[in-house]
C-alpha cells in the first residue's frame, strides 16, 4: 500500500505545485511500447527535408517512463503479467503473476487504492480484459492464463 500511495503522491505532485491536485488521473500504458517503439515512430513520422527532427504525439503526452523487469528470482527478461504488475502496484514479481508479489500474496493496485479513498475507478482497454496487463490492475491470481478467475 505505502507503494502504491506513493506512486500516487508522484503523479499529483507532478501537476506542478502552484496548482491543486489534480480531480483525475490518467494513467496510459502502452502494452510492449518502450523505447524503441517510440523512437521507431518518431524516425518514421520525420521529414526527411528539414535538419530537425519533428515533435510527434509522444512529446505532448509523454511525462515519464519506467523500467520494468521481474522480480530478481526470474532473470532479465519480463513479461506482460510482470511488468503490468510492477507499474500497478509497485511490487516486482515472477512472469505470469497477476496482483501477486513473488511470494504470491495479493499486492494492492493503484485502482484499488484510489477505491478505498473513495475515487471513482476504471478500466478502459483495447484488448481482452482479461489479458495480463489491464488484469494487473484489477486480479490477482498466480497465472496469466487463469481468464475466467481473471474475468471473475
Amino acid at each position: 500500500m505505502k507503494r502504491v500511495a506513493l506512486a500516487l503522491s508522484l503523479l499529483l505532485g507532478m501537476a506542478g505545485v502552484a496548482q491543486a491536485a489534480p480531480k483525475n488521473i490518467i494513467m496510459v500504458v502502452g502494452d510492449g511500447m518502450g523505447p524503441a517503439y517510440t523512437s521507431a515512430y518518431r524516425y518514421f513520422k520525420d521529414n526527411p527535408e528539414t535538419v530537425e527532427i519533428e515533435k510527434t504525439v509522444f512529446d505532448r503526452h509523454l511525462i515519464g517512463r519506467a523500467s520494468t523487469y521481474p522480480s530478481y528470482v526470474q532473470g532479465l527478461v519480463t513479461d506482460s503479467a510482470a511488468s503490468g504488475t510492477a507499474l500497478a502496484t509497485g511490487y516486482k514479481t515472477y512472469n505470469g503473476a497477476i496482483g501477486l508479489d513473488k511470494d504470491k500474496r495479493a499486492v494492492e493496485t493503484v485502482l484499488e487504492y484510489a477505491k478505498s479513498r473513495g475515487k471513482s475507478t476504471g478500466l478502459v482497454v483495447t484488448s481482452q480484459i482479461n489479458h495480463a496487463t489491464p488484469a494487473s490492475y484489477v486480479a490477482h491470481v498466480e497465472k496469466r492464463k487463469m481468464y475466467n478467475q481473471i474475468a471473475d
